[in-house]
């Protein structure tokens, strides 16, 4: 096949072919050469082996060319295969993020002639990399993959009017994974159930990052993420939630939620408030070196774990109005205004 689209490539270059033939015949005497041209039979043989030596370079050249022709058609062809459709239920959650609404999976029509598309010039096309089946066959279930396409979409660089990805009602069976991602739009899940957690470590979040009264087994991982806005954990059934190291610019809220393990910030930096309100945190509450621009704030919550804030900065004040620690209370050089 390679032969093939080589001698076909050829034939589209035959006038340089034919030059260089034209030009071997003039120097042959027999056909018709003039005898002045070729003065000594030497001077011919080193001609003839530089026209062979130019023509054997340029078959050479094409040859490699078309081999990297073919080795970036066969990538394409590729990422093609591995690539899959959306499902219906994630074509229409599409829809409805490109339009600006919110993708709420409880408003998914059952019947099919119920789903009204946009034409298909009309949006970029849901297509997902790499993506498994779905563990699932519900109408309200979206694949991690989904969730990752729509919160990392080039559509949103090229300055699309959304500013907005609302996922709501959603079970997502798998880990969502937007680590070392740049997240543009503002990112919102809302009333979903994430069995695997989400992992956003060291993700950059351009706007405000939400979940809120939504079930999360696993972890959410947000160690070294950066958040340009604020991140809002709120009315959640969390597992374990990681903070080392984030830098977060507004306020960090987690509020009216159940946490069953680990609350760890680390050396966190927040521009604004620490909100740990009405929660009942049943494991370690980790905060040592953290830091905040404004106060720590826990009203009303349980801390059944340890509570460590071991060198922790406030430029504001630590409030801990009406909350009950069952264990040990570490705040040893913690510095308040």
């Amino acid at each position: 096949m390679q032969s093939h689209n080589l001698i076909y490539r050829l034939s589209k270059d035959r006038v340089i072919i034919k030059a260089l033939i034209k030009f071997l015949m003039k120097l042959w005497p027999s056909f018709g050469g003039t005898v002045t041209l070729i003065p000594h039979a030497a001077r011919w043989w080193a001609h003839s082996l530089l026209v062979l030596v130019v023509l054997a370079g340029y078959i050479c050249t094409e040859s490699t060319k078309l081999a990297f022709a073919q080795d970036g058609s066969n990538s394409v062809q590729s990422q093609t295969k591995d690539s899959k459709e959306c499902t219906p239920q994630e074509k229409w959650a599409w829809e409805q993020i490109v339009q600006g609404k919110p993708a709420n999976m409880n408003d998914y029509p059952d019947d099919d002639q119920d789903i009204q598309l946009l034409s298909k010039d009309s949006k970029p096309r849901c297509k997902l990399l790499n993506a498994g089946e779905p563990i699932e066959q519900s109408s309200r279930t979206l694949r991690p993959e989904f969730v990752e396409f729509v919160a990392t979409h080039p559509l949103y660089e090229q300055g699309a009017n959304t500013r907005l990805v609302h996922i709501e009602g959603a079970v997502v069976d798998e880990q969502i994974d937007l680590s070392n991602k740049k997240i543009r739009p503002q990112l919102i899940i809302n009333a979903s159930m994430l069995r695997k957690g989400i992992n956003i470590a060291n993700a950059h979040f351009l706007r405000g990052f939400t979940i809120e009264k939504s079930s999360l087994t696993g972890t959410v991982n947000s160690a070294g993420a950066l958040f340009d806005r604020g991140l809002s954990l709120k009315e959640n059934q969390h597992e374990q939630v990681i903070l080392d190291n984030a830098q977060i610019r507004a306020n960090l809220l987690v509020e009216d939620s159940t946490l069953t393990k680990t609350f760890s910030a680390r050396a966190i930096d927040v521009g604004g408030d620490i909100n740990l309100k009405h929660t009942v945190f049943e494991g370690l509450v980790n905060l040592k070196g953290a830091k905040t621009a404004g106060i720590l704030f826990a009203e009303d919550s349980q801390f059944k774990g340890k509570f460590i804030a071991f060198d922790l900065n406030a430029d504001g004040h630590i409030f801990l109005i009406n909350s009950t620690f069952k264990k040990i209370v570490y705040l040893a050089e913690a510095k308040t205004a």
